[in-house]
């Protein structure tokens, strides 16, 4: 699943892995001018150009990710790193993910008291834009 997902634009690339009788060893690539979301939000002053040029990216790429057939199921403010300069994202952290099926998703993944009501019922990909805009605004409004 996450070779697949390497092929998106955006998701931190797996650059080789190594198979274990029990386990793989992933290796991974290493943005030089990175730090997390959630880092970036309340270390910042993020004008609402940013904001939105953020929140565009996270939109395209899980349209993306969707497309190849996979759901992140983890999509967050740790897990988007955003490049100090450009300002452009990546998804990384695929442990909680999985491979999207036909028809309507109803498999959940986190903890219970995270989940959106629009998990109920509809696509994942309005959930998960959803969650990550109501959480993201918060932190970027909350924190300032």
């Amino acid at each position: 699943m996450l070779k697949r997902a390497s092929g998106v634009p955006g998701v931190i690339q797996l650059v080789d892995y190594l198979k274990q009788s029990d386990s793989f060893i992933l290796v991974m690539e290493r943005p030089k001018r990175a730090k997390d979301l959630f880092d970036h939000i309340t270390e910042s002053r993020c004008l609402e150009n940013e904001v939105r040029w953020l929140f565009r990216q996270i939109v395209k790429m899980t349209i993306a990710l969707h497309d190849a057939g996979i759901v992140h199921r983890d999509i967050k403010d740790k897990n988007i790193l955003v490049d100090t300069e450009s300002h452009d994202i990546r998804f990384i952290d695929f442990a909680s993910g999985t491979f999207l099926p036909d028809g309507i998703y109803n498999d959940f993944e986190g903890e219970q008291k995270f989940v959106n009501s629009c998990v109920c019922g509809s696509r994942l990909i309005q959930s998960a834009v959803i969650s990550v805009y109501g959480m993201c605004a918060y932190t970027a409004t909350v924190q300032r």
